[in-house]
């Protein structure tokens, strides 16, 4: 892109170009998915550019007066001054600045892609051990309430979950004579 994109500079919000021979006509430049057209004449407009990039994923276009930008059907026209492009050579630091940011935007994407898809997997596997865990507690009450206890078994029973003002488990026959 730095050598096919002629020296240019933007005045009063317009592409202008010192180079006669590119003057008047549009450059397009093929970067994998991405198209990339410069027109300094004004010979092509949004439209123009939508129709053009059939097979393309996506498109800059610098036009006469703003850059419209394409992706996915989503499109987006934006003037040189929002983005601080004056000449070539802020075109080509924002293009690298991009590509930079990019490489940090795919690893904070794939890192939380992998948390969420973790988080989907470990989730249900909570779940069924909370049901498991349930269904346990239940099936051991039903078990207990099935038994023939004598008295000594249920105080015994009882015991093991009350406990007196210091923290140990209290008598069993004090608890059930009521002493």
């Amino acid at each position: 892109m730095k050598n096919e994109i002629p020296d240019f500079t933007v005045q009063d919000g317009k592409l202008v170009t010192d180079d006669p021979s590119v003057e008047n006509l549009p450059i397009s430049i093929d970067e994998g998915n991405l198209h990339v057209y410069y027109d300094a004449s004004g010979t092509l407009d949004e439209d123009d550019v939508d129709n053009k990039i059939g097979s393309f994923d996506g498109a800059f276009a610098f036009l006469s007066k703003e850059i419209y930008v394409t992706a996915g059907g989503i499109s987006q026209s934006v003037s040189y001054k929002t983005l601080g492009i004056e000449n070539k050579d802020n075109l080509l630091s924002l293009y690298a600045s991009i590509t930079d940011m990019s490489k940090i935007f795919y690893s904070c994407y794939f890192i939380t892609y992998f948390l969420i898809c973790t988080g989907l997997h470990f989730f249900p596997c909570c779940v069924i051990r909370i049901i498991w865990l349930h269904f346990n507690r239940i099936r051991s009450w039903w078990y207990f309430l099935q038994r023939k206890l004598d008295d000594g078994d249920l105080c015994h029973y009882a015991c093991r979950y009350v406990y007196d003002d210091y923290g140990m488990v209290t008598n069993c026959r004090t608890l059930w004579d009521g002493n």
